[in-house]
């Protein structure tokens, strides 16, 4: 029992070390920035993440249009006080003429909009669950964590 209770503690201390090998593998530079960074109470802000792909890598669109790809997902950190519009992906262009997916420079923009009783300095973001994948193969799933501090008082 103690064995397998070690081996599983293993794995789980290797997951976060392989999903950071994952991404220097296929993603050259990621960021999330807030627009604007600082809003009065019930204010609205534009969360901007961008990804910056390497190579011949490529995501999958949240609608890839093909089965055995897995869409890309944003995965809201909770905040209280704020609530996440829908993501806007960039145009997806066509692999082998039918599965969506994204390349090069990734722009997705997700609206953040706060409540009039949110204050102070609230971290907003999340998990962008991808996966990368080129000509030969792809990587397994993995998750992008991305957060901006939004400042809530008068402009």
């Amino acid at each position: 029992m103690k064995l397998a209770l070690g081996a599983l503690a293993l794995i789980a201390l290797a997951l976060p070390a392989s999903a950071q090998r994952q991404k220097d593998l296929c993603i050259e530079d990621v960021s999330a920035k807030l627009s604007p960074a600082r809003v009065a109470p019930g204010g609205k802000s534009l969360l901007t993440i961008t990804i910056t792909m390497k190579g011949e890598y490529h995501i999958y669109d949240p609608k890839p249009g093909d089965a055995i790809a897995i869409p890309t997902k944003f995965m809201p950190l909770a905040a209280p006080g704020i609530k996440y519009g829908t993501p806007v992906f960039p145009k997806p262009t066509l692999f082998h003429g039918k599965t969506r997916i994204h390349e090069g420079v990734i722009v997705i923009k997700i609206p953040v909009l706060t409540s009039k009783t949110a204050k102070g300095m609230i971290n907003v973001g999340g998990d962008l669950k991808v996966q990368a994948c080129n000509e030969t193969g792809c990587l397994p799933p993995f998750a992008l964590k991305l957060v901006a501090p939004l400042i809530l008082g008068a402009k």
